[in-house]
């Protein structure tokens, strides 16, 4: 499979996406969030161990279902962090654990569950040393 092949079959799931995410709403107004959450996990996982055990004529499918499927996860998890929070500090919640998330070794020094290790491993990229409120290990 070539590169501009794979590429094409990521571009046209991201429609595929769209409607998974918007089912995923409806779904957890009907069935319990821990269900359906265990449910989309399972399919990626499922998906992705098919991915790389298929051969190559299966690959292109499951590929196009695994990046379908994932994408179901993200509303689920904003739905299950507006059940856990209050309104009042909802915003903060999201903003935080959004934040947290996405900071890597790579692109941010902020404080996350191995800021430690993402501290010191991002000094060159990123000067830390200049604020020590977000990394106090270095």
């Amino acid at each position: 499979m070539s590169i501009g092949y794979a590429n094409t079959i990521l571009g046209v799931s991201r429609f595929g996406g769209i409607a998974v995410a918007i089912s995923c709403g409806f779904l957890v107004d009907r069935f319990s969030l821990k269900k359906i959450i265990f449910a989309m996990m399972l399919l990626t996982g499922i998906f992705t161990v098919l991915l790389g055990v298929a051969s190559i004529r299966w690959v292109g499918i499951f590929l196009f279902l695994q990046a379908v499927v994932v994408t179901g996860f993200f509303p689920l998890g904003l739905v299950s962090m507006a059940r856990m929070f209050d309104r009042e500090i909802r915003g903060l919640a999201t903003g935080v654990t959004l934040t947290v998330g996405s900071s890597s070794e790579q692109d941010s020094c902020l404080i996350s569950l191995d800021f430690p290790v993402t501290c010191s491993a991002s000094v060159s990229a990123f000067p830390c040393w200049e604020w020590p409120l977000f990394c106090p290990a270095v």
